[in-house]
């Protein structure tokens, strides 16, 4: 009888021991919102954690965890497997842990959910980084993922160390509506990220609303030769209020031949990132040397930086998965928490 009464209570001390905050979003098919951001998941928590890839592990490096979030059409084994972010970041100054995310569908659905896994691994990867935050380093649309995910996951901010994007369209682009209409007439539609990136559209129109600031310490970088995202001259779409926005010709000059697919590799973009992560803070174009610029002839910066295979398999998979990948008559209506933070009439939501 003893033996049944002691297994009795331990079994109903077990049912009313109280369940982290991890263990409740985990045990759902929809992970929880349980901090009560505005934001709203619609996926599991298992889908987020199984789009991350850290190739070395945590090993608690004194840096803390740096998440990379690539750009549209792409994967993070195209984006960073063969570049410095990869090869070089995990030893640089006080070491950092790397991992990067795979976005599904190639980063060609709605930006709003994709935006999802960015904010999810931010809270996650936060509680096993030696720093208890995240640095995050973006390629293009990965800018507007991580923008949107602490816009409307705003308890989260405070674990984001430092936000550098590289070539990020905050302000939208131009070559978007051009580029539906090619696809459209080929295909019958458009990506819905492609068109969520277009100027004018639901989707930056809400997100400018609040998120139009560096709502974290923000380091954008953006080169004068971007072919995808423009404008990138009088009035850059890189631009975001009160982060520290550097054109790498500034201070390369403009020699430095930077275009949208290269600059995960350009050597002067990855030491500011570096200064950046380092810090905690915005890049200081005080700190990083001028002869980071010099990649193009120096052999050891060549074989990190200058991956010309890499970037050429890039271009082709990117392009074909814009023309060939997930397809959308109209833009995708905006989440109801959109409407109901006052960002957008209730006509764009669904």
């Amino acid at each position: 009888m003893r033996f049944f009464a002691a297994a009795l209570a331990l079994a109903a001390a077990a049912v009313a021991a109280p369940l982290s905050a991890e263990a409740l979003e985990t045990r759902d098919a929809v992970c929880r919102n349980v901090f009560n951001n505005p934001g709203r998941f619609s996926q599991s928590c298992s889908a987020y954690s199984s789009a991350l890839n850290c190739p070395n592990g945590i090993k608690g490096k004194k840096g803390g965890v740096v998440l990379l979030v690539h750009g549209t059409g792409s994967t993070a084994d195209e984006t960073w497997s063969n570049g410095p972010y990869m090869k070089l970041l995990p030893d640089e100054g006080p070491g950092f842990d790397v991992c990067a995310v795979t976005l599904p569908n190639r980063s060609l659905g709605d930006i709003q959910v994709t935006s999802e896994y960015v904010a999810y691994l931010i809270s996650s990867l936060s509680s096993k980084s030696a720093t208890g935050k995240v640095g995050l380093v973006t390629h293009s649309q990965g800018g507007l993922n991580v923008q949107w995910a602490l816009d409307y996951w705003p308890v989260y901010r405070s674990l984001v160390s430092s936000f550098v994007a590289l070539a990020a369209p905050f302000k939208g682009t131009i070559e978007g509506p051009p580029a539906c209409l090619v696809v459209g007439l080929l295909t019958g539609g458009c990506p819905p990220s492609v068109i969520q990136q277009s100027v004018a559209s639901n989707f930056l129109d809400a997100l400018n609303v609040k998120g139009d600031v560096a709502l974290v310490p923000t380091t954008s970088i953006y080169t004068a030769y971007d072919d995808v995202i423009q404008p990138e001259l009088l009035f850059p779409t890189s631009r975001l209020t009160n982060a520290k926005v550097v054109r790498l010709q500034d201070t390369c000059g403009s020699a430095y031949l930077v275009d949208h697919f290269i600059i995960p590799f350009s050597s002067y973009a990855y030491y500011l990132a570096v200064d950046a992560l380092t810090h905690h803070s915005t890049a200081d174009t005080q700190r990083v040397q001028e002869s980071s610029c010099n990649w193009l002839v120096d052999d050891v910066l060549l074989n990190n930086f200058k991956r010309g295979p890499s970037i050429l398999r890039q271009v082709v998979k990117d392009a074909l998965a814009v023309i060939f990948g997930k397809k959308a008559k109209q833009e995708p209506k905006l989440k109801s928490y959109v409407c109901s933070q006052g960002d957008a009439s209730k006509s764009k939501c669904a």
